[in-house]
């Protein structure tokens, strides 16, 4: 969880790359435990799977021996219709 304030408190990190300074601070107890036992929000849930996101990386190796690429020698020509 992110807050985002104009009022500067007192900033005891660097960020790496932009050099953003920031700080951080643990929840409060109380307000983890009502997040772990709260109510529960219907709409607040994980979409279900995209069925379109693969799941097999392997790449399979195939050799392929006298491979041609037949050579046309013609010009194609575009007519009008």
């Amino acid at each position: 969880m992110m807050l985002v304030s104009n009022e500067s408190e007192e900033l005891t990190h660097t960020e790496k790359w932009y050099g953003t300074q920031y700080s951080t601070k643990p929840f409060d107890k109380d307000f983890v435990t009502y997040l772990k036992n709260g109510p529960s929000i219907p709409e607040l849930r994980f979409p279900s799977p995209n069925p379109f996101i693969a799941k097999n990386f392997n790449v399979e190796k195939r050799t392929v021996e006298n491979v041609s690429i037949p050579y046309y020698h013609q010009m194609l020509m575009v007519i009008p219709a």
